[in-house]
């Protein structure tokens, strides 16, 4: 346990050190969330060719690299285009995202099949699949950074919501789990585990949305609604980061491995690390919207 905690903060570490200057610099997180890809992809490559299903190596690096399609709404061009059409920048931005992968993934899918077949399939399906996995999500983030009100305490959110989740999950379920919750694809993972993560994730609301306009810690002692995000939006977050976890926990006995690296002592690899967050940086964009909708 102990080597696991000091990898665990050092690692949080190196990751504070990407991005909390992004607060004056969103370039900086920018080259954290493209090393977290290309690292992710190649680690997921590694996993999925003991199946056969390797990743075609130039078509999923460049799928992989399309997360960073948001960033054509910063073009002056495109910003008269969102004024001139009143369709939001965060909005584009997504739409931009959703297509690129929509339109790659088939692409991809079509070039795999033209050349070996269609005894290929398998192999394009996964490709597809993993690429959107990680490009999607890490997509997300972008919007959240480059095109939200204070999107860079939204990333944060995104970032640290799961991994507090996942230390609470960690040490409840140590200490307390005695009820298997998904023995299938995740033998050590109990139903207190899953609670404890569940608190976890509306901690980290609780601590981070008071830095966030629109609400302040003494709001939450008059206005209902702010506590009524924390517990729901807690929860959301929490549970898509177990999600996540689950998610990878499967793909990993799939393809009988332990973890998608090893240079992370009590971790695994970046993708063992990300996992979780691949599925709370949607919702977290959700819930930021949510937030300039209500307020």
């Amino acid at each position: 346990m102990n080597q696991r905690i000091l990898t665990g903060l050092l690692f949080a570490l190196v990751v504070a050190l990407f991005v909390v200057p992004g607060y004056w610099w969103p370039v900086v997180p920018l080259v954290l969330l493209i090393l977290v890809v290309c690292l992710s992809r190649n680690e997921l490559d590694r996993a999925l060719t003991g199946r056969q299903l390797g990743l075609p190596p130039v078509l999923s690096r460049i799928g992989a690299l399309l997360f960073l399609l948001p960033l054509l709404t910063l073009l002056p061009r495109v910003k008269d285009l969102v004024a001139s059409i009143q369709l939001g920048q965060t909005w584009l931005g997504l739409f931009l995202l959703m297509i690129g992968q929509i339109a790659w993934a088939a692409i991809m899918a079509l070039i795999l099949l033209i050349q070996h077949g269609p005894q290929a399939m398998p192999r394009a399906v996964a490709a597809a699949v993993a690429t959107t996995y990680l490009a999607f999500p890490f997509g997300t983030a972008v919007v959240i950074l480059m095109t939200l009100e204070q999107g860079w305490l939204w990333l944060i959110v995104a970032l640290v919501t799961p991994w507090l989740s996942d230390v609470l999950a960690y040490f409840t379920g140590y200490f307390l789990g005695r009820h298997k919750i998904v023995p299938q694809i995740s033998p050590k993972k109990t139903v207190e585990g899953s609670l404890g993560g569940l608190v976890g994730g509306m901690l980290a609301l609780s601590l981070a949305l008071p830095l966030i306009n629109g609400f302040t810690y003494a709001s939450f002692f008059t206005l209902p609604v702010h506590w009524l995000a924390v517990i729901a939006g807690g929860i959301v977050l929490s549970a898509a980061s177990q999600l996540g976890d689950w998610l990878a926990s499967g793909i990993k006995r799939w393809c009988d491995v332990k973890d998608f690296g090893a240079y992370l002592p009590g971790h695994g690899g970046t993708l063992d690390r990300f996992d979780s967050v691949l599925f709370t940086l949607p919702f977290t964009l959700l819930l930021a919207i949510w937030g300039q909708i209500a307020g």
